[in-house]
């Protein structure tokens, strides 16, 4: 188990001090360049420990090509997408007052390899410029979810505690970075299996669900980790 500390600092203790923003991409396929693109984000905001909204924003695209299997694990439907999407100029635009707010945490579940790269794919897409700077207030789930279950310590300030989220997010246990400890799982799903969280496998991949479960699996593992608030960097 994962050593605790007692410290006033924990975040576990000063949760309801801070805001935070869950959020979640769907995209055409699983590609990290090219013609990728969200056709869907889902995301919510927290404050004082409550959920304060939620919302799940579908993205209009002309020349969407959704692969094969991200429309079945989506259970995609192109009527349905036809009649709910939006002017992905707006919903940028409403999204990145969350997500470029410098007082808020943003949340993600496998964001550094995936949604921080679709996120700017979609700015590019409308013409707009590369912007990391919401990237230093981020925290992915994924990367926690390793530690946890590797039994792993994060280091104790805010820069080492950044690039060691990057070095975990692309842990392999194999001979190109001579590890010998073995990556555990770590999918959404198997976190709440493992810490008792109710997981619905219909529902999963689809509007804000991801997005909740990640929010709770977040909950869970600040109260088992040494999660501080010098790790944030508001």
């Amino acid at each position: 188990m994962i050593k605790r500390d007692t410290g006033q600092n924990l975040l576990r203790y000063n949760c309801n001090n801070y805001r935070f923003l869950c959020y979640d991409y769907e995209t055409e396929s699983l590609c990290l360049s090219g013609n990728n693109k969200p056709w869907e984000v889902g995301y919510i905001t927290v404050e004082g420990g409550k959920i304060t909204s939620e919302h799940n924003r579908t993205i209009w695209w002309e020349d969407l090509n959704i692969s094969d299997d991200a429309a079945r694990i989506t259970r995609f439907n192109y009527e349905n997408y036809k009649k709910s999407s939006e002017d992905p100029n707006l919903v940028l635009d409403q999204f990145e007052n969350e997500l470029y707010d410098p007082k808020t945490i943003n949340i993600t579940y496998n964001g550094l390899n995936f949604d921080m790269y679709l996120h700017q794919l979609w700015r590019k897409k409308l013409g707009k410029g590369i912007d990391w700077t919401f990237l230093p207030r981020s925290i992915d789930i994924l990367v926690l979810s390793r530690a946890y279950r590797m039994e792993m310590e994060p280091p104790e300030d805010w820069e080492d505690f950044f690039c060691w989220q990057f070095k975990l997010a692309n842990y392999f246990s194999d001979n190109r970075t001579r590890s010998s400890r073995k990556l555990p799982s770590c999918t959404l799903k198997k976190m709440c299996d493992e810490l008792d969280i109710e997981f619905d496998d219909g529902q999963a991949h689809g509007g804000l669900y991801d997005v909740h479960k990640t929010w709770e699996v977040f909950k869970q593992l600040i109260r088992k980790m040494e999660i501080t608030t010098k790790h944030l960097n508001i």
